[in-house]
């Protein structure tokens, strides 16, 4: 009975180990069909190069909020994200999303502190309303 409780255990651990691979091979194809640097997707999602090199190699769990990012901000079928199946994309205006976001951190990084915290305050803000909005259509 014990040998086939390790049995089932172990395939367990190999099943979540190779749903955590397919999981990090669809989040570093959506930065590759973004054409974007690992340092430039790592910024966009608010994670370390190095911890997203592990998430795309599976040997890291991506936290919800990355995901939330990845599906949000890409515009990516939550479904596929994390199941691979579906459409990757939800719309075909990705690229232009992305040209957007590259050109305000460039904007962004060329401020002064002075500027760069006047726009944190903005942004904060935007996301406050944002977040406000969600919780009255909930």
């Amino acid at each position: 009975m014990e040998s086939q409780s390790a049995s089932v255990e172990y395939r367990l651990k190999d099943e979540k180990k190779e749903y955590f691979k397919g999981l990090g091979l669809r989040v570093k194809r959506v930065r590759e069909e973004h054409d974007l640097s690992q340092a430039e997707y790592a910024c966009i999602l608010s994670v370390e190069s190095k911890e997203l090199a592990r998430i795309e190699l599976g040997k890291s769990r991506p936290d919800i909020k990355l995901l939330f990012k990845v599906e949000s901000h890409f515009e990516v079928n939550d479904d596929w994200l994390m199941t691979g199946r579906g459409r990757v994309f939800e719309k075909e205006n990705w690229k232009e999303t992305i040209e957007n976001d590259l050109q305000f951190l460039k904007m962004y990084n060329r401020l002064e502190d002075a500027g760069k915290k006047r726009m944190i305050n903005v942004i904060k803000v935007f996301l406050q309303d944002e977040y406000l909005e969600r919780q009255e259509l909930s």
